[in-house]
């Protein structure tokens, strides 16, 4: 049961984390150039080692 709540916490937060990424992105009206979109990846792939690493250090 906790692997289940776990699972959707992580989902959760990649979830909330693309929306804030990608928010500004869409905010506009005119066609949004392909870096700006392409911005919210590298902040993705940080919030996720993060996460990742806080929860394996609380584990130990």
């Amino acid at each position: 049961m906790a692997s289940l709540a776990n699972t959707i916490r992580a989902a959760s937060l990649v979830g909330v984390t693309a929306l804030a990424a990608a928010g500004p992105a869409f905010a506009g009206v005119t066609p949004t150039p392909a870096p700006v979109l392409a911005a919210g990846a590298p902040a993705l792939a940080v919030f996720g080692a993060g996460y990742y690493l806080i929860r394996r250090m609380r584990r130990r």
